[in-house]
């Protein structure tokens, strides 16, 4: 007999009710809990003033015992109430009861948003005060293993200093912390609120760019705010090459065709062609009068195609890097340009709110000084912000209009119009068979929906501090997220 069978959907209701109490009242506990935790522990400069004595040691031992005991029963309450509401969401599943998931979802991402911005935050504090700040890093508290080494070292200090019969004691506590955090992580990931995934810290400002190898499903090429193009084996979690030369953003990295060379623009108004194995800029193309804020390489890496804040949309040869053509058409900055899959096509999203399509082929051997379009495709009413094109003509795009619009774009057909009230998209992506794709959205949630329906399939819950670029794996076993302080997050799918 199916669990459905056996559960009444008023028992349920009920069920739920009361457990909306209880974690109410808890949610409210955490929170007190977690603002009597703002002690006025001693500053790092303090530590090291003349006046340091005896009485000061233990007077810090005292303080920093205290806050660990209080982050310990935090961490209780908060267990409790994740895990009443994962006792809640699995009957909801169960009967299919989709206005419970949804509002009970949303309450279990308060309690991780709690989680993070009180328990994790004084458990900063406590490492900020006993671990030289040139080992200790913010960032390193997002990842488990970074994280559970601070805690050692924590346990470390801190028996150094207590007494022998109280070593035992903090040991203990400091563990059960730890063992409690990874607890609440997995009971997250399991609500697809991904609290600490792994991540590499990239760039500096922002990761702009993330993209494929073709070569190799580990290796994958990043670009972003601090000026650098780098490739790294996610797999592994290490840096193979980096690539330096551009003086300004660099806004969009690309593998040319068997990876021999990468083609990468900046904010520096320059475009540039690496060899991948020996990091060598081979090229540097000239010709914007602006900052370049996308480009493209075509499939049979003939051409480069590159567009920005100067308005125009401008057509290079790779092999020569010769500006065979310009174009004006957008009058406001060229916001995103894409080639189709079969290279037939350009596909050019601007500020001004047009999608502009382009026969490549026609463009080339065109001699008209002002060369016309394939089509413009106007749906959206407010900014373009990114474009991503699958098989079989198809286009998807977001717009600051908050809306995302699954498109046909040779023919100009609107498939499916998705509207994100109150969120936007500010990246999008297929996946490798373009069955479904990724929007990494304004409130730091990776939603995932069918490409042939449109139906919204999956929300991920991610905390950083603003999405900039996202790729999926080619098996789809996890997605690639970059983030505004210039981490990549690996989320499991």
């Amino acid at each position: 007999m199916k669990y459905s069978e056996q559960i009444e959907p008023e028992k349920l209701n009920n069920l739920s009710t009361s457990l909306s109490k209880l974690t109410d009242f808890e949610k409210a506990s955490i929170r007190r809990k977690s603002k009597n935790l703002q002690l006025e522990l001693p500053k790092v400069n303090q530590l090291s003033s003349p006046q340091k004595n005896e009485s000061v040691k233990r007077t810090i031992e005292e303080d920093v015992d205290y806050v660990l005991i209080q982050i310990d029963h935090s961490m209780d309450y908060t267990l409790m109430c994740i895990s009443n509401l994962l006792v809640v969401l699995s009957f909801a599943s169960i009967l299919n009861k989709t206005d419970i998931l949804h509002k009970y979802i949303i309450q279990a991402n308060e309690i991780a948003k709690d989680f993070i911005a009180n328990t994790l935050k004084n458990l900063w504090d406590i490492l900020h005060l006993e671990i030289p700040m040139q080992r200790l890093s913010l960032v390193g508290l997002r990842d488990m293993t970074k994280l559970s080494e601070h805690l050692k070292e924590l346990i470390h200090n801190h028996n150094a200093n207590n007494a022998e019969k109280t070593r035992t004691q903090s040991t203990f506590k400091v563990q059960k912390i730890h063992h409690k955090f990874q607890l609440f992580h997995y009971i997250c990931t399991c609500l697809d609120i991904q609290i600490l995934p792994p991540f590499m810290d990239a760039h500096s400002g922002g990761v702009k760019s993330i993209e494929a190898s073709s070569f190799d499903k580990n290796l994958w090429l990043t670009a972003g705010y601090d000026g650098t193009i780098k490739i790294y084996n996610m797999k592994k979690k290490k840096l193979l090459s980096q690539y330096a030369g551009h003086r300004s953003i660099v806004t969009s990295a690309h593998f040319t065709r068997e990876d021999s060379n990468i083609v990468s623009c900046s904010f520096d108004q320059t475009i540039k062609i690496w060899n991948a194995k020996t990091a060598k800029c081979e090229k540097t193309l000239i010709g914007h009068t602006d900052s370049i804020i996308t480009c493209a390489v075509t499939p049979n890496s003939r051409y480069i195609i590159s567009g920005g804040v100067d308005c125009s949309i401008r057509i290079w040869e790779l092999a020569t890097g010769n500006n065979i053509l310009t174009i004006n058409k957008h009058n406001r900055w060229v916001k995103i340009i894409k080639v189709s899959l079969d290279g037939k096509y350009i596909v050019s999203g601007g500020l001004d709110k047009k999608i502009y399509v382009w026969d490549i082929k026609f463009l080339v051997n065109s001699k008209n000084p002002v060369p016309s379009f394939h089509r413009c495709i106007d749906y959206h009413t407010d900014y373009i912000l990114d474009i991503d094109l699958g098989p079989n003509d198809i286009m998807i795009s977001s717009s600051s209009d908050m809306t995302v619009k699954i498109q046909n774009y040779v023919t100009g057909t609107l498939i499916h119009d998705i509207s994100l009230t109150p969120i936007w998209a500010t990246a999008i992506r297929f996946t490798e068979d373009g069955s479904m794709f990724g929007l990494g959205c304004s409130d730091n949630s990776l939603l995932i929906y069918s490409t042939a329906t449109g139906k919204f399939l999956r929300q991920i819950r991610l905390f950083n501090f603003g999405i900039i670029s996202i790729a999926f794996d080619r098996e789809l076993e996890y997605a690639l997220i970059g983030t505004s302080e210039g981490i990549i997050q690996k989320v499991t799918l």
